[in-house]
């Protein structure tokens, strides 16, 4: 389908066996998600995160990068809470999200979407 090709292709990861960070998703899960990720990093513009997963930023900076390419849908928007509420920092708290946008109305508002979710 096309959500699940959006969510595989919207996000890049720096994983390895030595992870801090190792978690089930929900106990019926048969699978695991590992990461040695500082911090999850959502980018408003798909360009900027074309840019970054080009120039490997992740292997400079351990982190996750997603893009929901402008306003996210409902699959990149669980994506990121499931990513944040699972995975774990050395000290044990949740990995931060850092957003990175436009300064603008429209950047903010994308970046409130994620935060706050969409229109119900």
């Amino acid at each position: 389908s096309d959500s699940d090709s959006d969510s595989d292709s919207d996000s890049d990861s720096n994983s390895n066996s030595n992870s801090s960070s190792m978690k089930h998703i929900h106990p019926e899960a048969n699978f695991t998600i590992t990461s040695s990720a500082k911090c999850i990093i959502v980018i408003e513009k798909e360009g900027i995160y074309t840019r970054l997963s080009e120039d490997k930023f992740y292997h400079h900076y351990p982190c996750i990068l997603i893009t929901g390419k402008g306003y996210p849908d409902i699959a990149t928007r669980a994506l990121v809470y499931v990513l944040h509420r699972t995975l774990v920092d050395e000290h044990g708290c949740p990995l931060p999200i850092y957003g990175l946008a436009d300064c603008n109305p429209f950047g903010v508002s994308v970046l409130s979407t994620y935060y706050r979710g969409g229109k119900r």
